[in-house]
């Protein structure tokens, strides 16, 4: 719900448009609703970039949600999209839904056209605090034990 803008190191925008379920955005849309955009609203639009940053934990049902971004997107276009692995759940009330692996994310964005996919890892502040925990409770880990997320980059 906080739009990208002022939220990166240069901001060279011609045409900016904020997609959100807030009624402030430019567009008002939840990226879970199962129908198409142009269904609902009359006309198509692509984008060069699309931002969907701190959003994956509320998706009812990603593989529409990712659907829906991919469509959006123009030939070569670039998803810049978190994802969060090790997180608690988060207000508001009954909507923080899912967490995601990079093997998700990699075979997700794979079938639905995306190429070139950049994931890059998000880690833990005091990773040693997380590989205590998971020593603790007996956990045996595939990869390295400090990573909290993802921050993806993908061509379409």
């Amino acid at each position: 719900q906080k739009p990208i803008k002022g939220r990166t190191d240069t901001w060279d925008v011609t045409d900016y448009v904020h997609l959100d379920i807030d009624e402030k955005a430019d567009i008002v849309f939840d990226v879970n609703n199962l129908k198409r955009f142009d269904e609902l609203f009359g006309f198509h639009k692509k984008f060069d970039n699309i931002f969907c940053l701190e959003l994956s934990e509320y998706l009812i049902n990603p593989l529409n949600a990712i659907l829906n971004l991919s469509d959006w997107l123009d030939e070569n276009g670039t998803l810049y999209m978190s994802f969060h692995f090790i997180y608690p759940m988060h207000k508001p009330e009954g909507t923080d839904m899912l967490r995601y692996t990079d093997n998700w994310i990699k075979q997700t964005f794979s079938h639905y056209g995306f190429s070139d996919i950049d994931i890059t890892p998000r880690s833990a502040k005091q990773p040693e605090l997380l590989n205590s925990f998971y020593l603790s409770e007996g956990m045996k880990s595939d990869g390295d034990t400090s990573v909290t997320g993802w921050l993806v980059k993908a061509k379409k």
